[in-house]
């Protein structure tokens, strides 16, 4: 967390303990609540219901004051936050969290501590405890995966990643890690093992690339950060032999160099039958295989940059991320095309 980046984690992470040792004083937690708010009691308030308030969509200079008023009144010592790089917000209409209830306040403030705990002390039976927390509080209504996992992201961002329409888009492009449309307590901390094995980066560094990934149009990765080094030779000698690419992953290559050399999962998938994961898992798998038949290393965890290069689409594009062939084999598909014309 250097050059003033991120600086809201520290502030983050003692407002989140600061919190929890309200639990048996939540009136304080209350009132703190509608002063920052400006709702109306509430019969029960929850440490994640409390965080959703002062996350909104807003402006940076006004969540900066928030929270300054925030640890002032909660007595926490760390210092005020600079930036907000890498929070997903709440949406401003849909803030007051969880149910109103006694009981899900209580289910709350039971999975906050025991996530914190998780975070601070891993071990197989805080995890266990989680994961049936978790299970639970999910249940409540409207508690999506992505507003869930967010609020224990919030809470410590260096062990949590929150899994909203973003993140999900940025790891299944970067990773192919495929997010679960239910989501189970379990396959959630799968899921962070799964990152963590893949990513070099921090949580809380990936949810900001992420983000910014989002509105970004620029091909990634930039050859001046990642150069695989092949040669238009090497990559006919790739593309020749069926051990390393069979005639449908050729094919698929074809297709895409057909069409100015880019094409999304969608595209494939409209165009030649299977579903766009059908594509994203052969491509992915392919590029793992030619990149260490050449003893080539992952960039950042991602094999697909050895052969292609990406970026977001646009929305009048069907598909929400391109695939772009890198040039060498774009040439070599054309050299092959041309030997193979000429033998017949």
């Amino acid at each position: 967390m250097s050059d003033n980046r991120f600086s809201w984690i520290p502030a983050y992470k003692a407002i989140a303990d600061a919190v929890i040792k309200l639990e048996a004083n939540p009136e304080k937690l209350n009132d703190l609540y509608v002063d920052i708010t400006g709702a109306d009691d509430r019969a029960a308030i929850d440490p994640f219901t409390f965080f959703t308030a002062f996350n909104r969509g807003m402006i940076a200079v006004d969540r900066r004051s928030m929270v300054r008023s925030i640890m002032r009144t909660l007595n926490v010592e760390a210092p005020v936050p600079t930036d907000f790089i890498g929070i997903p917000t709440a949406n401003h209409e849909l803030w007051q969290y969880f149910d109103n209830t006694e009981q899900a306040a209580r289910d709350c403030w039971d999975l906050a501590k025991v996530a914190i705990e998780l975070a601070d002390n891993p071990n197989t039976e805080t995890a266990g405890r989680f994961c049936e927390l978790f299970d639970k509080v999910h249940l409540q209504e409207n508690v999506t995966k992505a507003r869930l996992t967010r609020t224990l992201y919030w809470m410590r961002p260096e062990a949590f990643l929150p899994f909203g329409e973003k993140s999900r888009e940025f790891l299944h492009s970067r990773f192919g890690i495929q997010t679960p449309v239910i989501m189970k307590g379990a396959q959630y901390l799968r899921l962070l093992d799964e990152v963590e094995a893949v990513a070099d980066d921090p949580f809380y560094l990936l949810s900001a690339r992420a983000y910014h990934a989002a509105g970004d149009k620029t091909w990634w990765p930039d050859l001046r950060d990642y150069d695989p080094d092949m040669s238009i030779h090497q990559w006919m000698v790739l593309l020749s032999d069926p051990e390393i690419t069979p005639e449908e992953v050729r094919r698929v290559l074809e297709r895409i160099h057909a069409a100015g050399d880019e094409a999304t999962l969608d595209e494939l998938a409209d165009d030649r039958g299977h579903d766009r994961d059908y594509y994203g898992d052969m491509l992915r798998g392919y590029s793992r295989t030619a990149a260490r038949e050449m003893g080539r290393s992952n960039y950042r965890g991602s094999w697909w940059t050895f052969v292609f290069f990406g970026k977001n689409a646009e929305e009048e594009r069907k598909g929400d991320y391109i695939w772009k062939l890198r040039p060498e084999i774009a040439d070599a598909l054309d050299e092959l095309d041309e030997q193979e014309s000429q033998r017949d």
